[in-house]
C-alpha cells in the first residue's frame, strides 16, 4: 500500500498515471511534494491551494493569514509564503467562493 501523503503523493501519482500531472490542487502541509512535483514540471504548470478559513459555512484550517492555531487542518504561514515564492495560488473559501456545498446557501 501506498503512502498517499507527503512525499508519497507523487510517488503514487506516477506510478498511477506514468507522468507529471500539469495541475494540481492542495490543501494543506501534506500536499507541498505534489505541488512541487507538478509545478516542477516543463511547459505550463497549475499549482493552487485551498485555503479553507470559513468557519461559518466549512472549516478553518490554520493559522496562515491571522487565523488563530487550531487542531482541525494545517495550513501555517510557511506554506503560504512558499506559495507565494513558487508561484501557487491560494484560494480562499471564505472570500473566493460563493458556495462551499450544494446543499448550502
Amino acid at each position: 500500500m501506498l503512502n498517499d501523503d507527503k512525499a508519497g503523493k507523487p510517488e503514487g501519482i506516477h506510478l498511477e498515471f506514468g507522468r507529471r500531472p500539469t495541475v494540481a490542487f492542495g490543501n494543506s502541509t501534506e500536499d507541498r511534494e505534489m505541488l512541487e512535483y507538478t509545478t516542477a514540471g516543463s511547459g505550463v504548470r497549475l499549482g493552487r491551494l485551498v485555503l479553507h478559513d470559513d468557519p461559518a459555512r466549512e472549516y478553518a484550517y490554520r493559522p496562515a493569514r491571522g487565523l488563530p492555531d487550531a487542531t482541525i487542518g494545517t495550513f501555517p504561514l510557511a506554506l503560504d509564503d512558499e506559495a507565494e515564492q513558487k508561484g501557487w495560488q491560494v484560494v480562499s473559501t471564505k472570500n473566493d467562493w460563493k458556495k462551499i456545498f450544494a446543499f448550502g446557501d
